[in-house]
């Protein structure tokens, strides 16, 4: 059986980063990085929300996907 940081990185060097994101929100330990994949996973879920509060989708998506990168992203 994968575990689930194995699973979230073959997203991340799939680009599927919807589900890279939406797997890694789950995540208890998120540290420094929580609140950028948790922002996203919201951006990814509820878009409408973010453009109402005046937020723009595309850089918080962006924002999610750095912080993937930089918590999760594996050394060589």
């Amino acid at each position: 059986m994968k575990k689930k940081i194995d699973i979230l990185r073959e997203l991340m060097n799939a680009g599927d980063w919807k589900n890279a994101i939406a797997l890694a929100s789950k995540f208890p330990r998120l540290g420094d990085a929580g609140a950028a994949i948790k922002t996203a996973q919201g951006a990814w879920s509820n878009p409408r929300f973010y453009l109402q509060i005046g937020k723009n989708i595309d850089q918080i998506k962006a924002a999610g996907q750095a912080a993937l990168i930089k918590k999760y992203r594996q050394s060589p």
